[in-house]
């Protein structure tokens, strides 16, 4: 594993998406779960359509916006 990897590996330990169990040897946790479940591209289809029904014809930014914050929110970050 490079240095950029390894890197990314403790970020994802950081904000507990993954958990080291041995030298490079990691699991994914339930907040990782939860984060690929929320990106997945049908979960986020789903999601941008909630928006829209609640923010009627709202430019799509500003339900990107709302979105982001409400993710940051779920995941605690």
């Amino acid at each position: 594993m490079d240095q950029k990897e390894f890197h990314h590996i403790e970020l994802l330990c950081d904000e507990r998406m993954i958990q080291k169990i041995y030298d490079h040897s990691y699991h994914i946790t339930k907040w990782g779960h939860d984060f690929l479940d929320l990106t997945r591209k049908d979960k986020l289809q789903q999601i941008k359509d909630e928006l829209k029904e609640d923010y009627g014809n709202t430019p799509m930014e500003i339900i990107v916006s709302v979105g982001r914050k409400f993710l940051e929110k779920k995941l605690g970050i």
